[in-house]
């Protein structure tokens, strides 16, 4: 219905509101410098990297609501907001 309320056809309108709270859940490992291999994990390494705060802090400035369209075209904030409250 959006796409046709811009002017556009079917598929041409994505409404994306990432959700994915572990935005670096991984399992690598890692040579230090020493020349050991650790496991990064969701944990972090420690001493190293503390991946659940930085997990925490990309996934506070990703979750923005975006709307990607084929060709341009413009929706208005108020449009918007009754889009995201409709349920």
């Amino acid at each position: 219905d959006l796409a046709a309320e811009l002017g556009l056809g079917d598929g041409e309108v994505l409404l994306d509101y990432p959700e994915k709270t572990q935005m670096l859940d991984l399992d690598l490992p890692v040579q230090l410098r020493s020349g050991a291999v650790a496991r990064l994990t969701s944990a972090g390494l420690p001493g190293v990297i503390h991946l659940p705060e930085l997990s925490a802090q990309l996934y506070k400035s990703a979750r923005w609501l975006r709307i990607f369209t084929a060709q341009p075209a413009t929706i208005s904030k108020q449009r918007v907001l009754q889009l995201v409250s409709w349920s």
